[in-house]
């Protein structure tokens, strides 16, 4: 069964860029610093939604909660078990 993601990306100037998807996106010159994963895209899409609806602060808040260095993640999501099929695209 795929799992879908929300990925919350912060480039070099720290602006975030919150994303769902079940493929791999594009993480060339940004850093994974928050990720959930679901088993459903509409749970994914509506978790996304919210987060994308809070002030920029709420969401730095709950990247600090569980990231608080602000870690680029992407080779520990990238060799995990729970990520399926991210190739060159990550």
């Amino acid at each position: 069964m795929p799992k879908f993601y929300v990925y919350i990306l912060a480039d070099k100037l720290r602006k975030l860029i919150i994303e769902s998807s079940n493929k791999p996106v594009n993480l060339e010159n940004k850093e994974l610093v928050y990720y959930e994963v679901f088993e459903d895209s509409v749970e994914a899409d509506s978790r996304k939604e919210t987060i994308q609806s809070w002030p920029e602060r709420k969401i730095q808040f709950l990247i600090n909660m569980v990231n608080p260095a602000w870690v680029d993640w992407k080779e520990e999501l990238l060799n995990s078990s729970e990520f399926s099929g991210c190739a060159e695209n990550c």
